[in-house]
């Protein structure tokens, strides 16, 4: 029997019941959520693996048949470690396209203050979706051409490194929340 479920009988005719299951509610909660955290996975200002995590953590609490523990502890895992490759991989992509150390500490440095921006109220010169994936671009550009005294092709390259890191990540979002969809439609087919 589900966990959250709020039922109420009210006497429809004399003999017929109606029952109110608050498990639809949530879970529909859930789905709207998971929506959302896939708009995420392209709006960069929406934190989707969190609001994905935390969908999956309501089905859980909702019904004992959802999730099991072990499948929960699998989703986390996953929240946690796309969480991670979220602020790896741009640093990472700048590293490969032969980006330097100045590059990388220039795409943090962008990512940074992306994230501030996205919560001033300059985002509507700017948009906080498009500064999390311009700002680090930047910030890579600049710290190579520095770096490198205006050697444009090698600052280019660590530019172009951040913008693959950041697709990367893109996809990587996406796969998990498209995960997370499979195991909330499987729920409703299966139940």
């Amino acid at each position: 029997m589900p966990l959250l479920i709020f039922e109420t009988e009210k006497p429809l005719n004399g003999t017929t019941r109606l029952k109110i299951k608050m498990e639809i509610f949530w879970i529909i909660i859930v789905i709207a959520m998971l929506v959302v955290g896939l708009l995420g996975t392209f709006i960069p200002v929406l934190p989707s693996t969190t609001i994905g995590w935390i969908a999956m953590l309501i089905l859980y609490l909702i019904s004992d048949d959802a999730l099991s523990g072990q499948t929960m502890i699998w989703v986390t895992a996953a929240a946690v470690v796309v969480q991670l490759l979220d602020f790896i991989l741009p640093l990472w992509g700048v590293k490969i396209f032969g980006g330097t150390k100045k590059g990388v500490r220039g795409a943090t440095i962008g990512l940074i203050v992306a994230s501030v921006w996205s919560f001033t109220p300059f985002t509507f010169l700017f948009p906080g979706f498009l500064a999390i994936l311009v700002f680090p671009i930047i910030g890579a550009f600049i710290a190579e051409l520095v770096a490198d005294q205006g050697d444009f092709s090698k600052a280019l390259g660590g530019a172009m490194g951040s913008l693959l890191g950041f697709f990367l990540t893109v996809g990587f979002k996406f796969a998990l929340i498209v995960w997370y969809l499979y195991l909330v439609v499987d729920y409703l087919v299966i139940s």
